[in-house]
Formats: structure tokens, C-alpha cells, sequence
């Protein structure tokens, strides 16, 4: 009885939106959830300058059941999982690139909420591209091959 009632499973779940992810483990008895955790959350580049630019993305995750287990076993390292994920933030979006985002809304204080809404609820990529390129014109000649390298 013990093995059928009690569940241990894991979700990928992705925003709609800004393409952010995590995985969420959930225990559950009799269907009714004990305790969920999430793992491997992972902010994407674009979600990063909304939160900057004082509109975070409006998340829509959608989920994916990747793994169950019955009888509280799950695997302590999620690696093994399907879906593998790397964790934080993107590691060049560091607080000088922080900073000049905090700069271009200084600079126009509507770029925010027509950031979110052109990019994360329209879709409209080449806006992203052309604050991407606002950035850039502020960044270091180091920080800017950092960026260009890992960016792409």
C-alpha cells in the first residue's frame, strides 16, 4: 500500500515567456502534496534585464513530468534526471552589466515596462536585440568580448 500511496516525482518547468527554468520536486501522499522543493533554477539572459529594469517577466511555466518514484525514492542527485539544468543566473551577467541596465531606465523610464511587454508578451526579439545593443555601446572592451563570447 505504502509503495502505491506515496510519491516522489520531478517536473521540468519552463516560462512561456522568457524561456527561465527549474525542476520541482514534489512528495506526495495519496496525491496530496507533502513537500516541494525547487532545483536547478536557472534565469535566463533576457529575464535578467527586466528584473533590472524594475518588470520582472510575468513566469508561465509550463511543466514537464521527467521523473517518478514511488515509496519516497528519488535520486539525491538530479543530474541523473533527464533534463539537466545549470543553476543562476547567466555568469557574464555580472553588476557592471547590472549597473548599465539600471542606467538605460535612469535614462528612459518607460524602457521597463515596454521591455516586458514587447519581448516577453509579444515576442518582438528584434526590440531585445536593440537594447542588447544599447548595452553594449557601455560596456568595456573586455566586457564586451565577454559578452559577445558568451551571449550567443
Amino acid at each position: 500500500m505504502w509503495f502505491v500511496a506515496v510519491d516522489r516525482s520531478a517536473w521540468y518547468e519552463e516560462c512561456q515567456h522568457c524561456r527561465s527554468h527549474r525542476i520541482r520536486v514534489a512528495t506526495r501522499a495519496f496525491g496530496v502534496v507533502l513537500s516541494c522543493r525547487f532545483h536547478s533554477e536557472r534565469e535566463e539572459f533576457g529575464a535578467c534585464i527586466a528584473r533590472d529594469l524594475g518588470c520582472p517577466c510575468p513566469h508561465d511555466y509550463a511543466e514537464l513530468l521527467v521523473a517518478r518514484y514511488r515509496g519516497f525514492v528519488l535520486p539525491s542527485n538530479l543530474k541523473n534526471l533527464p533534463y539537466h539544468l545549470s543553476e543562476g543566473i547567466p555568469h557574464w551577467y555580472s553588476k557592471n552589466v547590472s549597473a548599465i541596465v539600471h542606467g538605460l531606465k535612469t535614462e528612459d523610464p518607460s524602457i521597463g515596462e515596454e521591455f516586458r511587454d514587447r519581448v516577453f508578451l509579444m515576442s518582438d526579439y528584434d526590440y531585445m536585440r536593440q537594447v542588447i545593443q544599447k548595452m553594449r555601446r557601455y560596456l568595456s572592451a573586455e566586457d564586451a568580448k565577454k559578452f559577445d563570447r558568451e551571449s550567443r
